[in-house]
């Protein structure tokens, strides 16, 4: 099924496309805003109507110049032709109708968006093909690999990292070899790795000297995004300053996308945990929350399943009275409603499947204050519902647009019984 059709952009819908209703069903056409009218050619695709934009027939008044040249092309960004209170009304207005939608009272109080040209780290993707090696990002729904010289969401550091990547990695790999490069810069310092291609030890050796004369902080090589990372040069891991604390973080280590949504995120949090005594950082990775909340006046607890995580925490808080890290899955074993008797406030940032094992012993607790860091508002709303059902009231909503320009939403939920 394919032809060219004249529709109406009714709504955005959560993937960041336009939608439109035909009488064959709904259909999404990215690159669309509501209230256009448009021209399309659809197609059927894995069951769905799907539309590909050929053109804006009545612009929105809300569409805009996207500012990158590769945008439409590269699936990184959706939204650059929305101008930036559309963008911000959309991100704010998705979340309240889940909230409604789900039957709470609360509706968003702030909307953070990350600026243009913060983001800290990135995973790029390397092919070498007829001689040329091409880094970038893949098409949407596509192994097709997109060219890129610059991106407008990452800090500086990790643009001018680009082309001298594309370089050595033109003189290391071979025709059809590719790999992914995972980029992180963080207080100036630079971690990179290299992973999914095996590399002989001429190509391990050239690196070590591109990493050595770009001075980065550390240079891995892994077969793939689970394997353990080999050290190829440098022995002072990325650190990050967590309240009055420096962690020495694992390699390639979860942190949040850049240094001013951490910042939003935790002047969010900070203020609900200044009078409690007793705290549980859920899903804690490196400590973020968890460390900027402590003080040698509370007992704070840090629980998470990564063992590197975990042990760089373990090490830090040998000098911190009162505070303890502790390794456990809590999907299989969530901490336990008499296992929380003593503490008065809990912080959770789980990942995109929730926290519904972990929210129905919270929901059997006495805790009084929780903070629920989500990224996933579909998840993060099942969980409320469990919440409010044990009787907490979910108080304040706040968005963070963590991923500039993309469909995706993280938000912070705060709830009290």
């Amino acid at each position: 099924m394919s032809n060219l059709r004249d529709l109406t952009i009714s709504h955005i819908g959560n993937e960041g496309d336009g939608l439109a209703q035909t009488n064959d069903g709904l259909v999404d056409v990215p690159f669309t805003l509501a209230g256009e009218a448009i021209r399309a050619e659809i197609t059927q695709f894995k069951g769905h109507l799907h539309g590909k934009l050929v053109e804006v027939l009545t612009p929105s008044p809300a569409r805009t110049t996207p500012p990158c040249p590769v945008f439409g092309e590269c699936g990184g960004c959706r939204l650059q032709h929305m101008n930036d209170n559309a963008y911000r009304d959309w991100k704010r207005d998705a979340v309240n109708h889940l909230l409604e939608k789900n039957g709470f009272a609360a509706r968003v109080e702030s909307v953070f968006v990350t600026p243009p040209a913060s983001r800290r780290r990135v995973t790029f993707a390397v092919k070498k093909e007829n001689d040329k090696t091409h880094i970038g990002f893949h098409k949407r729904e596509s192994h097709e690999l997109v060219n890129i010289d610059a991106c407008m969401v990452l800090k500086p550091q990790l643009v001018t990292l680009i082309e001298s990547l594309r370089t050595i990695l033109g003189t290391v790999l071979h025709n059809g070899q590719s790999l992914s490069v995972h980029a992180t810069v963080l207080n100036g310092a630079i971690e990179v790795a290299l992973s999914g291609a095996s590399l002989n030890a001429d190509q391990t050796k050239e690196l070590i000297s591109w990493g050595a004369a770009q001075q980065l902080a550390q240079l891995f090589t892994r077969a793939d995004d689970n394997a353990e990372n080999q050290l190829l040069l440098g022995q002072a891991a990325l650190c990050g300053r967590y309240g009055d604390v420096d962690v020495a973080l694992p390699p390639v280590a979860f942190m949040q996308a850049s240094d001013e949504a951490e910042a939003a995120m935790l002047s969010c949090i900070k203020p609900l945990f200044e009078k409690s005594k007793s705290i549980v950082d859920l899903f804690c990775g490196t400590g973020l929350f968890a460390l900027n909340v402590y003080t040698k006046q509370k007992i704070v607890l840090a629980v998470d399943v990564d063992g590197a995580a975990i042990s760089a925490l373990q090490t830090v808080s040998q000098n911190l009275s009162g505070f303890t890290a502790q390794r456990r899955n809590l999907f299989r074993d969530p901490l336990k409603a008499i296992e929380l008797k003593n503490a008065d406030a809990v912080c959770l940032d789980p990942p995109r499947a929730g926290a519904k094992e972990q929210a129905t012993e919270l929901a059997r607790s006495k805790v009084q204050r929780i903070a629920y860091v989500s990224c996933n508002p579909a998840t993060f709303m099942r969980d409320a519902r469990i919440l409010v059902q044990g009787g907490y009231k979910l108080t304040n909503i706040h968005v963070f647009d963590q991923f500039l320009w993309s469909h995706h939403i993280e938000l912070i939920g705060l709830f009290s019984r």
